[in-house]
């Protein structure tokens, strides 16, 4: 994939702006993409869903990285925040009330 550089953020060749976070971000903007790159622990806190929404997020920092809810919507069906580790990525589409957010 061929990036450059624009205002700070990566563009990828499908037109699509990469965040790349240092500092909690919340909430996250739905259909967008992040990477978040911290030394210490992070936590970024999901947007009020809608059918379809998508948000992806890779963790290429040092420490874990909490993707915390909004309000009672679930994660895979459970009402728990998500972790995700260094060098791990997600793909998260909501579904409903009673899936929430589904990790792809």
């Amino acid at each position: 994939m061929n990036f450059c550089r624009q205002m700070g953020l990566e563009f990828n060749q499908v037109g699509k702006f990469i965040n790349v976070n240092t500092s909690a971000t919340n909430p996250l903007v739905a259909k967008a993409q992040y990477i978040s790159n911290g030394s210490s622990a992070l936590p970024h806190t999901l947007p009020s869903g809608s059918a379809g929404d998508t948000i992806i997020m890779s963790n290429s920092g040092s420490a874990a990285v909490t993707l915390a809810r909004t309000s009672s919507q679930k994660i895979d069906s459970v009402a728990e925040d998500g972790t995700l580790n260094a060098g791990d990525s997600v793909q998260l589409v909501y579904v409903n009330s009673d899936i929430g957010w589904h990790s792809l």
